[in-house]
Formats: C-alpha cells, structure tokens, sequence
C-alpha cells in the first residue's frame, strides 16, 4: 500500500515537471517572438523618420544682390542749403530737400513779413544748392521792380524755349515778332513792360537791333543788360 502511494506520487511530480518545462519553452518562444517583432518595428521606425545624408537637398543659397538689398537702406538723395532773407520772419540758411521751390524756402523761414512784396518773387521757381532769395519790400519793389539793384531776388524762370527765334539763335526771343506773352518769357519783362514793347514797335516799327529796345519807356541799360543776352531781332 506504501509503494502504491509512493508511484502515484512520483507520476504527479514528474507530471509537474513536464508541465513546467513546457510552459518555460512556450515563455521563452514567446518572449523571443517579441523581441523580433519589436526590433524589426525599431529600424523600420528608424529608417522612416531618419533620412539617409544623401536624401537631404540642398538649401539654395540666397542670391547675393538680392539679401543686400534687402538689408541696406535706400541713399537718400543729399539736400540742398539756400540762404533766405528780406522780408522774411526767420532770414537764415536752410537745408531743403532736392527740388524745393522758392515757395519752400519762404515757408522754412516762417513765412513773409506784412510788408513784404510776395507778388515781386517767382515762388514756383526750382532752387539749386548756394541761392540767395531775398525778398523785397513793397517800398524796394516799387523802386526796383525788376531787381536788378539786389541780383537774385527776382526769381523768373527762364522758359524762352516756346517763344519764337531767328537767325538759328535757338532759345532767344525775336522782339519783333514775339508776343506780349512770350516777351514775359524774358527774364526781368514782366506783363506791363511786354505790352509797352508790343506798343513800340506798332506805333516806330521793328527794331533794328537789340539796343534799341532801350528806347521803350521804363528799359535802361541796367534791366537790358539784364535781358540782352536772352533776346535778338528779325526781319
């Protein structure tokens, strides 16, 4: 009866090893079936995520020009100094921007005086760098009414280009054959003193040579050695 008993428990035992053993062998199978599939998952994670050097384009370069100019700020173009005075609130030297006008000037140095003779300056005419504008009085106005006594602060703009010319003298005014309109083309002929040229010449007939225009009333020699140079005669 012990024997018996004792057979049975050696078959349980060996029964639990077996037992054992199999299910270390299906673990190990297992956990080594993992591992294959993790590593496997590893590289081709790796290979998806990582490119290769040689897949990686090149980065253009920027162009060279093009940075620069984007970089650098625009030249600004150098201004201009002109030096106002007269009848003026603020006379002075001022730096004005390339392309002002006499308008700009008398604005930069705070505007005419009550007595001044704003109608004796050409305020539309272009300034250039060094100019002197003056502006006159009424009363220096009416005694000089074509500056010729302070050069310069009559501004006219000398647009002779449209009136008519002769002998191929491109630019002078024929003042035999020009109108009231482009006579006042002339520096220092203002509209008063183109009708009386205008009047001369229909009441004594053409003129002979420049020089005799002084015999228009209010034309001496200091305004036609102001305007000689912009005029001529025709037949």
């Amino acid at each position: 009866m012990k024997r018996a008993e004792e057979r049975q428990i050696s078959r349980a035992v060996r029964h639990m090893a077996v037992i054992c053993v199999m299910t270390a062998s299906l673990t190990a199978l297992l956990l080594l079936a993992g591992c294959g599939r993790s590593s496997a998952a590893v590289e081709i994670d790796t290979q998806s995520s990582v490119p290769l050097e040689s897949e990686i384009a090149p980065a253009e370069a920027p162009e060279t020009e093009t940075a620069l100019a984007q970089t650098q700020p625009p030249a600004e173009e150098p201004g201009i100094f002109v030096h106002v005075c007269g009848q003026v609130l603020r006379p002075g030297v001022y730096e004005l921007p390339a392309g002002s006008r006499v308008w700009d000037a008398v604005e930069e140095a705070g505007g005419f005086l009550e007595e001044a003779a704003a109608d004796s300056v050409n305020l539309a005419a272009a300034l250039t760098d060094g100019m002197k504008v003056v502006i006159p009085s009424q009363e220096e106005a009416a005694q000089d009414p074509y500056g010729l006594a302070e050069e310069g602060w009559y501004q006219e703009a000398q647009t002779s280009g449209d009136a008519e010319t002769s002998d191929g003298q491109a630019g002078l005014v024929d003042i035999n054959r020009a109108t009231a309109a482009q006579l006042q083309t002339v520096p220092g002929i203002g509209e008063v003193r183109a009708q009386d040229i205008v009047a001369y010449r229909e009441t004594h007939g053409l003129f002979e040579k420049v020089e005799d225009i002084m015999q228009v009333s209010g034309i001496k020699e200091g305004l036609f050695a102001k305007i000689k140079d912009y005029i001529t005669v025709g037949g």
